[in-house]
């Protein structure tokens, strides 16, 4: 399931509820709304807050890339400044200071969370392994 693909667009529940009885990691950009809902629903959800290093840094990334006007940016650091709030609330948090560097701590929660023992089934052929 690709990022802005149709099916995510169009039928999200269906969509997001498909990939994960195929087993697939799924990737949500949400506000930090829409992460109270999503962990209302499942619980297991695994949570990262990913934010800037500063405001200041922010900023500066949302006038070179957004190319939008002063009020737009000024709402989106408002908004900004109370997602902060709540990333206490979050499993993981990953300060993007870097872009290469964030990814790899994406991926690094990513494995390891693959890796958690209440996500796995152990099965040998010659040993009985309790559940």
């Amino acid at each position: 399931m690709g990022v802005g693909s149709r099916p995510l667009l169009r039928h999200p529940v269906r969509a997001l509820e498909g990939a994960l009885s195929r087993g697939l990691d799924v990737l949500l950009d949400i506000d930090t709304h829409g992460a109270r809902q999503l962990r209302q629903r499942y619980p297991e959800a695994v949570s990262i807050f990913i934010m800037a290093p500063s405001m200041k840094e922010l900023e500066a990334r949302l006038r070179e890339r957004q190319k939008r006007c002063a009020g737009e940016i000024a709402r989106r650091l408002s908004r900004a400044r109370e997602e902060i709030t709540a990333w206490r609330q979050y499993d993981y948090l990953i300060i993007n200071r870097d872009v290469k560097e964030a990814v790899d701590q994406l991926a690094t929660v990513i494995e390891a969370e693959r890796r958690r023992t209440s996500r796995l089934t152990l099965k040998f052929p010659d040993v009985e392994v309790p559940e």
